[in-house]
This record gives C-alpha cells, structure tokens and sequence, in this order.
C-alpha cells in the first residue's frame, strides 16, 4: 500500500520519528469540529505533521472560523473533486493532497497561481513563545489571509519586507498594510513584534507628518536609509527628523515681558550654541510634550541684562512647573536674582514644587532630618537669616514677626 504523502508516521530517518507536538490555541476548536464531522484523527495526525502541512491546516481553521465548515468544504470539493467523501473533505485534502494544492483550494486559485513566496513565508511563522519556526500558528487567525493577498499582489515594498524580516508574526503582516511606503523595510518590519509596537510605529509616521511637514516620501525614505544599522532605527530617524522640525507643539504661555518659548528645532539650536548648554539634546523631549525651553532676560536693580534659560515640565493639569533656572555655561544664578525671577514667573502660572511657606520651616525640618538641597522653594522661602545676608543686611521684619508669631502658637 503506499504511503500517504502528508503521513504524520513517516520517518525523517531510518532511526528517529517525527517528534510530536501539541495543537494549542484558536486553531485547536476548528480542527476538532473538523474531527469530529468526519475526519477522525485529523488532530493526532497533524501533532506529527511537518511544520507546511501544520501551517496549512492553521490556515484552514482560520478560514473555517470565518466562513464555517460548509462553505470551506464547498470551496475544496469544486477544485479537489472531493465529492466522494462527504464526511471528510477538508480533512482528506490535508492528509492527502501536496499543501500547495491544500492551498490553491482554500484560497479559490489554481495550484499554479500560489506563490511560493507565501509558502516560504508560512515556514517563518514564528510567535513569541514558539519553540521553533513553523510549529505554532499566527495569533490572530485573519493574517493567514491577509498575507496570501500580500504575497499574491504585485512585488511591493510590503512583500520585499515581509520576505526578509526573519521570524513572522501577525503584527508584522499588520504593520505593513498599516505603515507609510518609506518605513517598509526589513530592519524596521522586524522590531514590530507586538500590535502594541505597530501602533506607536503608525502614530510615529502621524507625528512625523505634522511635525516635520517639509519632508516628503523621498526625504523620509533617504532618512530611514541613513538611520538603518544597529539600534533602534525608528528612535534614530525621529531624532534625525526632528532636528529640522519648524514647528514643535510648544503650547501658548500668558505674555511675560523678557520671556520667550522657543518653538523651533533651530530656535533651540541657536539657543543653545548662544548659551553654551545642552538644550539640542532635548529636541526630542520639546516635541513630545515632556519639557519646554524659554529664553529669559532678567534685568537686576542696577539694571544690567542676564540671559537665562528656564526649563518647563508638564503637570497632569496642565500647567507648567519651573524645573531648571541656569546662566550661560550653566552657570548657576544667585540667590537674589533667582528669587526674582522665580516670583516673576510664577506671576504667569508657572509653578514652583515644594512646601507651602505657612506649613514649611527649614530648620526644623533639617532637625528632624528633612534635608532639601537647593530647590527653588528654599530660594523663595528662605529663613530670615538667610534672607538678611542675601539682601545686604536689609531684614524682612514683618516675615520674621510673622514667622515669629507661628512659631510662639506652635509652641
């Protein structure tokens, strides 16, 4: 009697059979119904089966969820001329028939027209989790569809990056039906290994798109080009990206005399070359909302000019709180300079964190072991000493009554 062609029994070699392994997951109810409707076995069989013949029969139970058993069985008696085994249809074609022919009655093709592209890749479905290439199917039971119509089109961008992007995964056949012609190669087809890395490769094409509008499909393909290596390459071409950006989603701030927020990339290039600090690091930072730069002029009582540069960070109710206050070369800026500028700024609604000054006292805090080193509520709030050091000898007397009588109550 020969020996079926798919036949899970066969040896690879004289010595050792095929190991078996488990059918798991979605396709795991369909291939049962499809046991259970005539085709007893199917799923014994198919736990030794290559890993072809397993990702056609994956590929049968997706389309059995979608278009139920009598249809599929439909589908195969037209072009496998199964009419002699109306229990057993489906489940006859995958114990017996070659998988491109499995294949060609599935998807309502001629056995010649599927392409073997779409064969190769089915090989190189691979899943976290999977132990090896081919055992497990996709996680989503639609991409066995999705990538024949991919890998059935005309040769694309899509199906070069699919072709080449090692292990397959459903994400990886989302993203390229998802993702702009420019970011359609291997390299970055390979790290979107979860929906979850799709979805922020997509919004990153979005933000792109407003962000840096200047750069068209040629420009954004010459720079995922030059991105292209080691690393992460998506990271690297938003940076590459957003050092020209000419509008950065800087929100408005009240008007303040000498204040000024910058709002370009080559704003804040200038700005920094200017001061001497690191503010071109933070591009990336300015653009999605995780920091502002403003320049800021301060002029003293003698009055002489001081370029600053102030640092915003968001807060959840959306405003701004003062984060950094630095001179040029970062130089730090004295005490009375920055206690003016700070209730200057915060004249706008910026906000300074630290305790309030009714509840606050230094020195008892640093009794108690409480250090704060050299925040902004220290410079505004400071105890009468220091005050009247840094005032030249001019002591806030009503602050320190006040402080005083808070004290004497407390007591």
């Amino acid at each position: 009697m020969p020996d079926r062609p798919n036949n899970p029994t066969r040896r690879q070699d004289s010595e050792q059979p095929r190991p078996l392994a488990p059918i798991t997951g979605w396709p795991l109810a369909p291939l049962t119904q499809l046991d259970r409707a005539g085709a007893r076995g199917l799923v014994a069989d198919l736990m030794g089966s290559g890993p072809l013949t397993r990702q056609a029969a994956f590929a049968v139970a997706a389309a059995v969820l979608t278009r139920g058993v009598g249809a599929v069985s439909e589908t195969f008696v037209a072009r496998l001329k199964l009419e002699g085994f109306s229990g057993d249809r489906v489940g006859f074609a995958l114990r017996r028939r070659r998988v491109r022919e499995v294949i060609a009655a599935l998807y309502d093709v001629p056995a010649q027209a599927v392409p073997g592209g779409y064969l190769r890749a089915l090989l190189r479905v691979q899943e976290h989790g999977s132990t090896r290439p081919g055992l497990d199917p996709f996680a989503h039971p639609e991409s066995y569809a999705e990538l024949f119509e991919l890998m059935s089109s005309e040769p694309s961008a899509a199906t070069h990056s699919l072709r080449y992007c090692g292990a397959l995964r459903s994400s990886q056949v989302q993203a390229v039906r998802a993702l702009p012609a420019p970011f359609l190669v291997p390299e970055i087809v390979r790290g979107l290994s979860s929906p979850e890395q799709v979805s922020r490769a997509v919004a990153l094409a979005d933000f792109l798109r407003i962000h840096v509008p200047e750069v068209d499909d040629a420009g954004l393909t010459a720079a995922v080009r030059q991105s292209l290596g080691s690393g992460n390459v998506l990271g690297k071409l938003a940076r590459r990206l957003l050092e020209q950006a000419d509008s950065l989603p800087v929100p408005e701030l009240p008007p303040l005399d000498g204040l000024r927020p910058l709002r370009s990339a080559a704003e804040i290039r200038a700005f920094a070359a200017t001061m001497d600090n690191c503010a071109a690091t933070l591009i990336g930072e300015v653009a999605t909302g995780l920091k502002m730069i403003c320049a800021y002029r301060h002029i003293d009582e003698a009055g002489a000019e001081m370029p600053l540069a102030v640092l915003l960070t968001p807060m959840v109710g959306g405003n701004w709180e003062i984060a950094q206050i630095v001179g040029k070369g970062n130089a730090l800026v004295a005490r009375p300079a920055l206690r003016a500028v700070l209730r200057r700024l915060m004249t706008i609604g910026l906000q300074v964190a630290g305790p309030a000054p009714e509840v606050y006292h230094k020195g008892v805090a640093e009794l108690l072991g409480h250090y704060c080193y050299d925040t902004f509520a220290n410079a505004l709030y400071e105890s009468s000493e220091e005050a009247a050091i840094d005032d030249d000898g001019e002591a806030d007397l009503a602050r320190i009554a006040a402080r005083l009588d808070r004290i004497t109550l407390a007591a």
